[in-house]
């Protein structure tokens, strides 16, 4: 074959064989050359070393022709493969081979927007693919279960805890990559609250000091109330959390914010912790926790009252941090029209906070978790 003489019209011929949106492969194949020849040919022929045919209306219009054939086939696929244009290489490379039995390759890269050079070299090493490369395969399922169990709540960090917890290690970069190509994104609240600042009340005592890490359960709680919209009206939530374990030991949703819904929410806590004695209930200063009536009730259950300077949302830092979380990964997420919704999705949302959801400050340990392995100990 290499002494064998080419015509200048059969060189030609295979060159607009190729540009005519043909593969190499299909080329080769078609006219019995080697590639080499090939792309000399095609270097010759870009260069206008072959002398260039004359073009007739003939040729114009059966040019316009293959054109229009090869968009009409390039939209069809498009609608066929509904590949995104920002998907990975390796999205569009799957795409490309789900159809190319019935599309030309070239064709179908211009369909996802990937080169035919780039489609080839990904096949190349498709075979010789590392294990790092590996790894990531097996890494995303658990990615997209974690983060959808948490319903799109969890970022990078709190995954790579929930991943070292079940034997895998795996730096926060990669998990934050997989994620990104994934399309995982953790979901952004609708709204933001605001609040007004309270009247100030010095001569009641913070005794607490802002000693938030406390050696067991049942030693200090704290609380606050927060409002949610329903419709065009305020609900209102409070909460009871353990600083110890950071539970949230109980909540209570009200049309109305007054005493009867503090009394009701520490009632109970305290009935479900069993009473506890020697315990602190710090909150901030609000006439729902500093009337008459709710000082008097703490003081029949022998509880010592605590309160946060007004003005200093940091002396209720883990409440106030709690409803961050709570509005910010559940409630602003969506609009309610009644207080059921409200405390169906408060419930459900501190049902998961307790039990599932890790906490920094904690280690990336659940509530729950901490509180079993604090009971645990004291059996040891």
């Amino acid at each position: 074959m290499s002494n064998q003489k080419y015509t200048t019209e059969f060189k030609k011929q295979v060159v607009e064989f190729y540009l005519d949106h043909h593969t190499v492969k299909e080329t080769l194949q078609e006219f019995h050359i080697p590639e080499s020849t090939l792309f000399a040919w095609k270097h010759q022929y870009q260069t206008r070393m072959f002398e260039k045919p004359r073009s007739t209306k003939s040729d114009s219009i059966k040019h316009m022709q293959r054109k229009l054939d090869r968009m009409k086939a390039v939209l069809e696929a498009q609608s066929i493969l509904k590949c995104s244009p920002n998907a990975s290489n390796a999205e569009k490379v799957k795409a490309v081979n789900r159809l190319k039995d019935r599309y030309s390759v070239r064709i179908l890269c211009d369909a996802v927007n990937l080169p035919t050079g780039s489609y080839y070299h990904y096949k190349r090493r498709e075979a010789y693919r590392t294990l790092y490369e590996r790894n990531d395969e097996l890494i995303k399922p658990l990615i997209k279960e974690i983060f959808e169990n948490s319903e799109y709540r969890l970022g990078k960090r709190p995954i790579k805890r929930i991943l070292e917890e079940r034997g895998y290690r795996v730096a926060e970069e990669r998990i934050a990559r997989l994620m990104k190509e994934m399309s995982l994104t953790v979901q952004a609240p609708m709204a933001l609250s605001h609040h007004k600042k309270p009247i100030s009340r010095p001569y009641y005592q913070n005794r607490l000091h802002n000693e938030y890490d406390q050696i067991a359960p049942n030693a200090v709680w704290v609380s606050d109330i927060t409002y949610v919209r329903a419709g065009q009206e305020n609900k209102f939530v409070c909460v009871i959390i353990d600083l110890f374990s950071r539970m949230v030991l109980s909540y209570a949703v009200s049309d109305r914010i007054d005493t009867m819904l503090t009394i009701e929410t520490f009632s109970k806590a305290f009935q479900w912790r069993g009473e506890p004695k020697s315990l602190m209930f710090h909150s901030d200063q609000g006439v729902q926790y500093t009337c008459h009536a709710f000082r008097e009730f703490l003081k029949e259950c022998s509880v010592t009252q605590s309160f946060a300077t007004p003005g200093t949302p940091t002396e209720n830092a883990v409440c106030e941090a709690f409803f961050s979380r709570l509005k910010y990964e559940a409630l602003y997420r969506q609009t309610y029209s009644s207080i059921e919704e409200i405390d169906e999705e408060v419930g459900k949302y501190i049902d998961y906070y307790n039990n599932r959801r890790p906490h920094r400050r904690l280690n990336f340990k659940s509530p729950s978790e901490i509180e079993a392995a604090y009971y645990a100990s004291l059996k040891t």
